[in-house]
C-alpha cells in the first residue's frame, strides 16, 4: 500500500491540472474589449468609485480595453484612449455593470473628439469652476476631448480635454465648439445588455452579434481531446492501484466414491 501512495498523489495531480477551469483572457495576452452601451458610464480615478473621484462620462457606443477585473468590488480597471490624435492613456475604473463584454470591435476603438474654443476661458483641476485654474484657453484653441461631466454645484457640463498633447483638465462646455463623431459604426443590441457581465474567457464573448471566429470551434474541441487523453490513463492508473487481487485456490472436487 505504502508504494501506492505516491502513485496516488500523482494522479491527483493530473487530475487537479487537467480539469481545471480556463484562465481568463487577461491572462493569456490577448485584448479584451468593453463596450460602453449606457447613457452615463463613469470612467473614475481609482477604485473607490466614489463621486468626487470621477474622471468623466465614457462615449456612448465606444470601446475600452479592459485590464482586469474584481468581481467582489465590482469594477473593471480600464484603459482608455492612447498615444495618438493628440491624446494620452489614461487608465481608470469602470463598474462592471456599466460596459459590455465584446470580441473583435472594428475601428476606430476610441472617438476622436476635435473642439475649437470661440470665446477665451479657463481649464480647471475639476468640473468646478471654484476648483484650481490650470491655465488660460484662447480663442481659437485647438483642443481634443475625453468625455463630459454634468456638475450639478454649477448647474454646467464640463469637457475633459487635453491641450498641446500634454495639458489635460475640465473646460465648460460652454465655451467650446465640439465636432460630434456620431455614434460607432459596430451595430449597436435591440435591446441593449442591461445584465453586468462575467469575467471573460476564450468562449465567452457575445461578440456583439458576431459568428464564432473560423478555428474557435476545433480549439475547443482539441481542449477537450487532451483533457480526456489526460484523464483517462489517470483514472486507470487509479482503478488498477485499488483493484482487489486475485487469489487462486485449488480446489477438487470429489464424490463418496473418491473418498473409500
Amino acid at each position: 500500500m505504502g508504494k501506492r501512495i505516491p502513485l496516488l498523489i500523482f494522479a491527483f495531480v493530473v487530475l487537479l491540472f487537467a480539469l481545471r477551469p480556463p484562465a481568463p483572457a487577461f491572462c493569456e495576452g490577448k485584448k479584451v474589449y468593453g463596450r460602453v452601451l449606457k447613457d452615463e458610464a463613469l470612467l473614475y480615478k481609482n477604485d473607490t468609485l466614489a463621486e468626487e473621484d470621477v474622471y468623466f462620462n465614457l462615449p456612448y457606443s465606444y470601446y475600452v480595453v479592459i485590464l482586469s477585473h474584481d468581481s467582489e468590488k465590482g469594477y473593471y480597471q480600464v484603459e482608455y484612449q492612447d498615444f495618438a490624435d493628440g491624446y494620452s492613456k489614461i487608465i481608470g475604473y469602470v463598474k462592471e455593470d456599466d460596459l459590455v463584454i465584446w470580441e473583435d470591435p472594428t475601428e476606430p476603438i476610441y472617438p476622436i473628439i476635435p473642439a475649437t474654443a470661440d470665446a477665451s476661458g479657463h481649464m480647471y483641476s475639476r468640473p468646478d469652476n471654484s476648483s484650481q485654474k490650470l491655465l488660460l484657453i484662447s480663442h481659437d484653441q485647438k483642443l481634443k476631448v475625453y468625455g463630459s461631466y454634468y456638475s450639478e454645484k454649477d448647474d454646467l457640463v464640463y469637457y475633459y480635454v487635453i491641450f498641446s498633447s500634454q495639458y489635460a483638465g475640465y473646460v465648460p462646455a460652454t465655451i467650446l465648439d465640439i465636432v460630434n463623431p456620431g455614434l460607432h459604426p459596430d451595430p449597436i443590441p435591440t435591446p441593449p445588455p442591461t445584465q453586468p457581465p462575467q469575467t471573460p474567457s476564450p468562449s465567452a464573448f457575445p461578440g456583439g452579434g458576431n459568428d464564432e471566429e473560423p478555428g474557435q470551434g476545433d480549439d475547443s474541441l482539441l481542449q477537450i481531446i487532451l483533457i480526456a487523453a489526460i484523464c483517462v490513463p489517470a483514472l486507470i492508473v487509479v482503478y488498477l492501484m485499488f483493484k482487489p487481487s486475485r487469489r487462486k485456490y485449488n480446489i477438487r472436487y470429489y464424490d463418496e466414491d473418491d473418498a473409500e
